[in-house]
């Protein structure tokens, strides 16, 4: 059953507290030693309304869910790096994951186009090398060393979770 009170009588019903301490004096932030917990008491002066609990499953069988969300998906909302994932193009990916240091899933292309590999690296910085031209160097944990990787080779990025 739950238990909802309302009390007419508010300045009655309302336990005691300790005696008043004295602004001036130099322990009033310290506790006091004969404070006792408050429990809670039925009280004559007090009227008491007893609402029925609502009905449950039987005991031993496995609840149903609501109605409501029989034949229905839940949609979860995408977490922020599924959203950066989703709306930002390479460049500004890798430039996501030096700022959050997260590791970063790449396509990229070799210089001479003929291959297209899939790496997980960590990127450490980018610098210019001049002509329009940035390199990324990253850890490359497919071949555990430094690599330096052409910005612009760079088909598709997907930050990771770290």
């Amino acid at each position: 059953m739950i238990l909802i009170g309302s009390n007419t009588k508010s300045a009655q019903a309302m336990p005691p507290k300790g005696p008043e301490r004295d602004p001036e004096d130099p322990n009033r932030d310290e506790p006091e030693d004969d404070v006792k917990e408050e429990h809670w008491v039925w009280k004559p002066d007090v009227q008491y309304t007893f609402l029925p609990e609502a009905p449950g499953p039987e005991p031993g069988t496995t609840p149903e869910p609501p109605s409501s969300l029989l034949g229905e998906e839940m949609a979860v909302a995408p977490t922020p790096i599924e959203e950066m994932n989703e709306t930002m193009d390479p460049r500004e990916l890798i430039v996501q994951s030096l700022y959050m240091a997260m590791p970063l899933r790449i396509s990229y292309i070799t210089l001479d186009g003929t291959y297209e590999s899939e790496r997980t690296v960590r990127p450490d910085y980018v610098y210019y090398a001049g002509t329009n031209r940035h390199i990324l160097v990253a850890w490359d944990e497919l071949r555990n060393d430094w690599r330096a990787f052409a910005v612009d080779n760079i088909s598709q990025a997907k930050l990771l979770e770290a």
